[in-house]
């Protein structure tokens, strides 16, 4: 016992620090949310994994289950903060006391919006499940990266698949773990030719294996998200269907660009009267693209409330009465919707890209900020220069450590943190914004990279652990 607690004393620390935060620290009722009320009335439009995680509590603890849901929230929680600390500490061999240093960046997604008195564990939204089961996700895919482990690649693959019906912006963790393996593919055939070229033999042909693996991740991985979505969708609403309202989403981006002619576009489709009313409802509503601001701050905030105001407090709610109106299901409601966003985004987009690129490069340059740091009410322009220097610092730093070959581990964790910020971030601008609850996901982990790789290159002498 003594050994052990000599051995782990940093991560049982943190383990006691932990556990105050999560379980004790404030308000300890669940916190409802917007979307909340969708997720536990198992809304047609929500990915299925959420709303059946409540589903399951609400039918197995009784009237409070939604305290049973923050507590089982609560421990995963707990439970994905301290196995992504032993797992870095495992790979990287960092002394004990990095893991004090490492632990507040890791433990950030769940405290990220404590300045508004909430901690995410215990909210009724996805990234109560989300963040617990992306870091499993980055537990699986560092191993895989700093081991060159095939099999912790396709474990990768197989969450991502499991992330992909909770919500749709997890669909980058497929994305991710496709470059990751192309990554490990030319390590392999790079490591394979210096192989042949010294003339030893090799009786393993991993560069054969590894594509395979890649082959049965993705495809795992898609066939396994497409198979719940139906078995779900079918159960549940009775008719089969892709949730999540894509077309909706993306073309509410182009409506907000449009011009009050292009309703014009559609004077002889079937549904003109609901698309025109789309189109006056937008302009009555002063979310258009001629009111969006001068300043990055005033062009981030009033395309991310276009997006919601649009998408959930009109387009929604009108084609829900409209078409409900005539007695669709809602099921066929949400059918009828996607496809008519559908219609209006084939026109749409080729008309106002160029407008929709200029307010996605506006949200991108703006959440840059959120994304590797803060954006604060003063000091903005400072912000903004410290985020894109961290952000260029590291890239530098990796490649410098790639070049001279040294802390490779180390950069090549830091070279696919800038990978998986940028990426997030880009996912996140071009569907409704830099909203920060959907950036925490990646915001502490580059950190941890930096810090990591700076310890590497500064105390590591080796790849073992202490």
């Amino acid at each position: 016992m003594k050994e052990i607690i000599k051995k782990y004393y940093d991560l049982l620390t943190v383990a006691l620090l932990s556990i105050y935060i999560l379980f004790f620290y404030g308000d300890k009722t669940p916190v409802m949310f917007n979307d909340s009320q969708g997720y536990i009335d198992l809304a047609v439009f929500r990915s299925p994994l959420y709303p059946l995680w409540l589903f399951f509590f609400r039918k197995t603890a009784g009237a409070d289950y939604l305290q049973t849901v923050i507590f089982a929230q609560s421990i995963l929680a707990l439970l994905s903060v301290l196995l992504l600390l032993y797992i870095m500490k495992f790979l990287f061999g960092y002394k004990s006391w990095l893991t004090f240093v490492l632990w507040p960046f890791v433990i950030y997604p769940y405290v990220a919006g404590l300045t508004d008195g909430v901690l995410y564990n215990r909210t009724v939204l996805t990234e109560g499940l989300s963040y617990p089961l992306f870091y499993l996700y980055m537990a699986f895919f560092l191993y895989a990266l700093v081991r060159k482990s095939g099999m912790f690649l396709l474990f990768s693959f197989m969450l991502s698949g499991l992330m992909m019906v909770l919500r749709g912006q997890m669909r980058e963790t497929l994305v991710f773990s496709l470059l990751l393996g192309i990554y490990l593919l030319a390590v392999s055939l790079v490591e394979k030719k210096k192989t042949a070229d010294s003339g030893e033999s090799s009786k393993k042909n991993k560069p054969v294996r590894l594509a395979a693996i890649i082959l049965a991740g993705a495809l795992f991985a898609v066939i396994f998200s497409k198979s719940f979505n139906y078995v779900y969708t079918t159960a549940v609403h009775g008719e089969s269907y892709e949730p999540e309202f894509e077309n909706t989403s993306m073309m509410i981006n182009f409506l907000y660009c449009a011009d009050e002619n292009d309703s014009e576009l559609f004077k002889d489709d079937e549904d003109y009267d609901f698309i025109r009313m789309a189109f006056d409802k937008t302009f009555e509503s002063g979310y258009i693209y001629e009111n969006r601001g001068t300043t990055l701050a005033e062009r981030n905030d009033h395309l991310m409330d276009a997006n919601l105001y649009l998408k959930l407090h009109m387009f929604i709610p009108d084609a829900e009465d409209y078409y409900g109106a005539k007695g669709l299901t809602d099921v066929q409601v949400y059918k009828k919707y996607e496809e008519i966003a559908g219609k209006m985004e084939k026109e749409l987009v080729p008309r106002h890209l160029f407008q929709w690129l200029g307010g996605f490069f506006s949200l991108f340059f703006y959440g840059t900020a959120s994304a590797v740091f803060f954006r604060l009410s003063v000091f903005t322009s400072l912000c903004y220069f410290i985020a894109y220097a961290l952000m260029l610092s590291a890239i530098i730093l990796a490649v410098f450590c790639f070049i001279k070959k040294r802390a490779m581990d180390a950069a090549e964790f830091m070279a696919g943190m800038c990978i998986m910020a940028t990426g997030n971030l880009a996912v996140c601008c071009a569907a409704i914004g830099a909203t920060e609850r959907y950036l925490s996901y990646t915001w502490g982990l580059f950190y941890v990279a930096g810090i990591i790789l700076i310890y590497s290159l500064i105390f590591r002498k080796n790849k073992k652990a202490d």
